[in-house]
């Protein structure tokens, strides 16, 4: 599927303000490019990181105090590289705001990127003896776990966030092999150069701004057994039924049967599908499927969307 290129060239502009941090070749001061759109404005040099004059916001967002992602690019070697890396933060953007419910609250985010240039392009592969210097130190193979890219840095993670105010930090890791990962309220990674890379940006982003858990089970890695049966899991979108009242109990239509058949006239039906949290037996997911899940629908399910409302909500309001 070349379902990310695809979504590159049809998205429309978003509009969205872009901080982007950008250390110069010296490396001791910061070359700050603040863009509206798609198109630059001003280049500012010479100021201290974190200035507030640095922080442009879209007017739009003037009345409300937005949620704020913070981009890190991690990968490319500056200067040449400087380009991709706008238009990787330009493309997160475009993917964000492409997904329900985050269309609907665009106004509520604002989005500033760091891009940190690396002595190395590209992200360590352990298993294939690729070994790269970068700014951050992203990895596949975390936990044994061929796609699962992060990285241990949290110092060097903490270091470059913390040049402008944010809420979520995410990681865009230049390269094209498939993989990514997400901690609630910890950080994101994605690959930019895949052909899935706007729904990893998308899923991934569901695990660290909303805590929503992972509803696959045909999963081979190192997550067996994840969850302990007896207790509820504390992410909004599976459950182990032993606690369910706190759940999406109340989105269930009176006849839909609890578990719910994996059906065809259930499909479309937000129920009760055993399989999710890495378990084929014991653990429940809302909908057949949903980008928790898979690719292939293409959305988020009912359960999952009132997550994520409910957490932008929470930030600013």
């Amino acid at each position: 599927s070349a379902l990310g290129r695809t979504k590159r060239r049809q998205i429309q502009d978003n509009l969205c303000s872009l901080i982007l941090q950008v250390p110069d070749q010296v490396g001791k001061r910061f070359c700050r490019l603040l863009t509206g759109s798609s198109h630059l404005i001003r280049v500012l040099k010479g100021a201290q990181p974190g200035a507030d004059e640095m922080l442009r916001q879209d007017p739009r967002l003037q009345q409300n105090e937005p949620v704020s992602p913070l981009e890190v690019e991690h990968g490319p070697v500056a200067p040449p590289g400087q380009q991709n890396s706008f238009l990787s933060a330009h493309f997160f953007a475009e993917c964000l705001f492409s997904y329900e419910p985050y269309t609907s609250y665009k106004d509520r985010f604002n989005i500033r990127a760091v891009m940190a240039p690396s002595r190395d392009s590209g992200i360590t592969i352990p298993a294939d003896g690729i070994w790269k210097n970068t700014a951050v130190n992203c990895s596949f193979y975390t936990f044994d776990s061929e796609r699962y890219c992060m990285s241990y840095d949290n110092q060097s993670i903490r270091n470059l966030a913390g040049q402008v105010p944010y809420d979520q930090i995410y990681i865009l890791a230049n390269t094209s092999k498939y993989g990514g990962g997400g901690i609630y309220n910890f950080y994101c990674v994605s690959s930019t150069d895949d052909s899935f890379s706007s729904d990893v940006i998308i899923h991934e982003f569901g695990h660290g701004f909303a805590g929503l858990g992972d509803e696959y089970y045909d999963d081979s890695g190192s997550y067996e057994e994840f969850y302990n049966l007896n207790i509820e899991p504390w992410e909004p979108n599976i459950t182990t039924l032993v606690d369910f009242d706190k759940k999406w109990k109340d989105m269930l239509k009176k006849k839909t049967p609890v578990p719910t058949p994996a059906e065809e006239k259930y499909f479309d039906v937000v129920g009760v599908f055993e399989g999710g949290g890495y378990e084929p037996k014991g653990v429940y997911r809302p909908k057949y499927d949903c980008l928790m899940k898979s690719f292939d629908g293409d959305k988020f399910c009912e359960v999952c969307n009132r997550a994520i409302e409910r957490m932008i909500l929470y930030y600013t309001e």
